[in-house]
């Protein structure tokens, strides 16, 4: 009687990259590796590039889990950056959590509603689409 069945290699290697722990990254790396910006949220769609705002880096280094700082403080003026880079660790979390919740109430952030998030980071970034649950196709 033989153990090997149809499909065995593709499940084993399955379970090995299952296995395999996700590189080291900062959230800035991951950003320049992954993320993509939509038409929606900002001026210039296509690859975000921390090179466009390095003064951003170092905020994005700081709160990855990597990072020894226990706390991130960030004084900043109006359009300086920091919503993307909220939206950089917010994806970079997705990618490495499996599990996310986000509750119904006034605390919410405004532009932090499940179909401003999917159009702004999950529709657009290849490696979060599996994350984000598209409400126009779900409806359907």
């Amino acid at each position: 009687m033989s153990n090997d069945y149809s499909g065995n290699a593709a499940f084993v290697q399955s379970l090995a990259d299952g296995l395999t722990p996700d590189p080291l990254m900062t959230v800035a790396e991951w950003a320049d590796s992954h993320r993509m910006l939509s038409g929606r949220a900002a001026a210039e769609a296509g690859k975000y590039r921390t090179s466009r705002t390095p003064y951003m880096r170092e905020i994005m280094e700081n709160l990855s889990p990597s990072s020894p700082v226990e706390r991130v403080v960030f004084m900043k003026a109006a359009q300086t950056g920091a919503t993307e880079a909220g939206n950089n660790l917010i994806g970079f979390v997705i990618q490495h959590t499996l599990f996310i919740v986000q509750t119904y109430t006034g605390l919410q952030l405004p532009w932090a509603t499940p179909d401003t998030v999917a159009t702004i980071i999950g529709l657009v970034t290849p490696v979060l689409v599996w994350a984000i649950p598209n409400k126009k196709v779900a409806d359907r």
